[in-house]
């Protein structure tokens, strides 16, 4: 191995040309993973700001090597404030789902009973168990056609 160079704007990753990998602070490689359509693989960092950032393996050594920090792309939001937005937003959801079902308990002719989100808000009425049932054999169907190598939606091979 020569001697690593460090990836401007990111503390702690190293890029070394001799070995042609990066690696982090402490000597271990950088684990890239395939984006969904599995062209390019990227990596997942932290960087000086303390924003939360991904970039192609390739952009990044590249920025090794010239000494230019890439250009920054991807959205940035620091990791705190998105665990908090996160937070909020299922907070917000649990109250609302307490509503809905205060509203379905109170009312035996609401719409939802009988439905799978009855069923989820928490109501175990014999339609909405009844929905349950229903969906839960519909999973287990398709999921019996998956295994035996068929798209359930279309009947084709996997």
């Amino acid at each position: 191995m020569g001697k690593p160079v460090e990836v401007p704007n990111i503390p702690g990753m190293l890029y070394d040309s001799d070995a042609d990998m990066l690696l982090w602070a402490n000597g271990k490689p950088v684990v890239a993973q395939k984006t969904r359509s599995g062209k390019r693989r990227k990596v997942r960092y932290v960087d000086a700001n303390g924003m939360e950032r991904t970039s192609t393996v390739d952009a990044l050594k590249r920025a090794a090597l010239t000494g230019k920090p890439e250009p920054m792309t991807f959205h940035a939001e620091s990791t705190r404030d998105i665990r908090e937005t996160r937070r909020r937003k299922y907070e917000l959801q649990k109250a609302s789902d307490a509503k809905l079902r205060d509203r379905l308990m109170s009312d035996s002719s609401d719409e939802r009973h009988g439905t799978m989100r009855g069923y989820q808000l928490g109501c175990r009425c014999g339609a909405c168990k009844s929905a349950q049932r229903l969906n839960y054999r519909k999973k287990q169907i398709m999921k019996t056609i998956r295994d035996a190598g068929r798209n359930p939606y279309t009947g084709g091979e996997l």
